[in-house]
């Protein structure tokens, strides 16, 4: 006994208790409110249009030209005539793809022998736009001006537009729309919540219930350590430490634990830091 007691007096701090606090808190995760949250039909069917393109593909079409274009060194008569005689060449059995290479303007489409690949009806000129979605394939148009000259336009291939339905898209569609309008909710909670502290509250379950928050309680907070599940976030810690947490016993916070996560507090009970006696450690 003699010597335990010896060693026990050389060695206190082996056995000192840090200053805790017993507390109750509440918790506000961007999960909690997704969850919280119900999506209506109209608000999902206006998303699918909203963001339609994402889901549907509009109909392509692959089209060769040639560009006789209105510059400098032809005015809009001369590229016109040449338009139309081009026009009627082609229509004779001349080759269009030696004609682009020969005569237009374009000179990146000019080099694949007119070819302007697969696109969209919006990638064109409305007027090289409407003409090309309006012809059948195979066919080549009478010289279509737009604000670059005349072309003339072979339709060499349609794809038509494809997509997934609002049925077959509806739950990424709900879970994607609960995210969004979870992340302004929470935003708009955290924002009120800190209003309310500001106030002075000292009722942590009339935030829980106002609030929709998630309630829990931390039997043992050490200082500088911290506890589970709120772990040992330095400004936590300071917080709870604090005057008006630990001697007001004020609802304290809000603290951000994570992007998506937050808690307000409050000190149940304190127990300063001490050492585990002699009796209980010998």
């Amino acid at each position: 006994p003699a010597a335990i007691e010896a060693y026990y007096k050389a060695n206190e701090k082996e056995f000192a208790v840090p200053e805790s606090v017993k507390l109750d808190y509440a918790e506000l995760s961007l999960a909690g409110v997704a969850e919280s949250l119900t999506v209506t039909e109209a608000q999902l069917k206006e998303q699918y249009e909203k963001d339609k393109d994402r889901y549907v593909q509009a109909e392509t079409r692959q089209a060769r030209h040639i560009l006789i274009a209105v510059d400098d060194s032809t005015d809009d008569a001369k590229a016109a005539a040449l338009a139309r005689d081009l026009s009627v060449r082609i229509k004779g059995g001349a080759d269009f793809a030696a004609l682009a290479k020969q005569y237009s303007k374009d000179t990146a489409s000019a080099e694949q022998g007119g070819d302007l690949g697969w696109s969209g009806r919006d990638v064109y000129d409305k007027e090289f736009g409407d003409k090309l979605f309006a012809m059948k394939q195979g066919e080549t148009s009478e010289p279509v001006k737009t604000q670059f000259g005349y072309h003339i336009i072979r339709l060499e291939g349609i794809r038509a537009g494809e997509g997934r339905s609002f049925e077959q898209v509806r739950d990424e569609l709900a879970a994607t729309l609960r995210t969004e309008l979870a992340g302004k909710e929470f935003t708009t909670r955290e924002d009120q919540l800190q209003e309310k502290l500001e106030q002075g509250v000292s009722n942590l379950d009339q935030l829980v219930k106002e609030f929709g928050l998630i309630r829990g309680t931390v039997e043992r907070f050490e200082r500088g350590a911290g506890g589970l599940p709120l772990g040992s976030d330095a400004e936590l810690n300071r917080m709870v430490f604090s005057d008006a947490a630990l001697n007001q016993r004020r609802v304290a916070g809000p603290v951000q634990l994570g992007e998506d996560r937050i808690t307000v507090f409050q000190v149940v009970s304190h127990a300063a830091a001490s050492t585990r006696p002699l009796a209980e450690v010998s």
